[in-house]
């Protein structure tokens, strides 16, 4: 289970692209999830089956999908043809918390994990 959050972690910092890059997982799971979403401080994106690459555009997450994947099946890599940004608000950050609206508006609320 994750730990519980702390009066810290909901503290709001500065919305910078240096509060953003990290990995992050849904609030309700934990860190040892396969869905971990990863911000690199170099530009590299991963997620769930995903990788590709972001870009900080003052309080807006743009990322770009490059290839997918399964998951524990060696071969599975396919590049995306042509692929196309998809971009995030940042509505949030904490120390270990951000929340993200995409562009049908649903709300994610994720937590920082090591």
């Amino acid at each position: 289970a994750p730990p519980s959050p702390t009066a810290s972690d909901h503290e709001p910092l500065a919305i910078t692209r240096d509060a953003v890059v990290g990995r992050w997982v849904d609030a309700g799971d934990g860190c040892a999830t396969d869905a971990v979403l990863v911000f690199a401080e170099n530009g590299d994106y991963a997620a769930y089956e995903q990788i590709g690459d972001w870009r900080w555009l003052d309080g807006r997450i743009a990322v770009v999908v490059r290839e997918t994947f399964v998951l524990g099946e060696a071969g599975s890599r396919q590049r995306i043809a042509k692929p196309e940004a998809v971009l995030l608000s940042v509505l949030s950050v904490g120390a270990n918390r951000l929340q993200l609206r995409n562009g049908k508006g649903q709300v994610n609320t994720l937590r920082r994990c090591p």
